[in-house]
């Protein structure tokens, strides 16, 4: 119980920080420096725009670092332990889309699908040789230390 609450306390500022690191991102480059906290269409940042996004942008940290419980259910192969979270995630991503206002048509959720996919792909690539490099730095000392 304690490890979930510290998953769902550590999720929280997860994805506040990459929520609002995102937005900033999006901002510079897209709305040439002018914030807007959820879509670009807002006149003007209101406080209720600013808090509906913390709120989903804690959620989805939420989901993301509590899906991640799923990879310790080892009688499920790597593989399909992936597919679960990567469906949990991509799933949280576009209802939240759809919530804000971000994705209002099959093309936008096609690409919404595609972006969230390309993101998650590209985190799991990089957990996993780091970890297949932490277990091969493993078995060198376990093998220098049989020998």
């Amino acid at each position: 119980m304690k490890n979930i609450l510290l998953k769902v306390f550590n999720g929280i500022f997860t994805g506040l920080g990459i929520g609002y690191l995102s937005t900033i991102i999006v901002s510079v480059l897209v709305n040439k420096g002018v914030y807007y906290p959820t879509v670009a269409h807002f006149t003007e940042v209101s406080v209720d725009a600013v808090i509906k996004q913390a709120i989903i942008m804690a959620l989805m940290g939420v989901i993301g670092s509590v899906s991640s419980e799923i990879y310790k259910v080892e009688k499920i192969s790597l593989l399909n332990r992936s597919l679960i979270q990567f469906v949990i995630i991509v799933t949280g991503v576009l209802v939240m889309g759809t919530y804000l206002g971000w994705i209002k048509s099959v093309v936008d959720a096609l690409g919404t699908f595609i972006l969230a996919s390309i993101i998650f792909i590209v985190i799991w690539v990089v957990l996993y040789l780091g970890i297949k490099k932490e277990i091969e730095s493993i078995n060198e000392k376990l093998q220098l230390k049989n020998k």
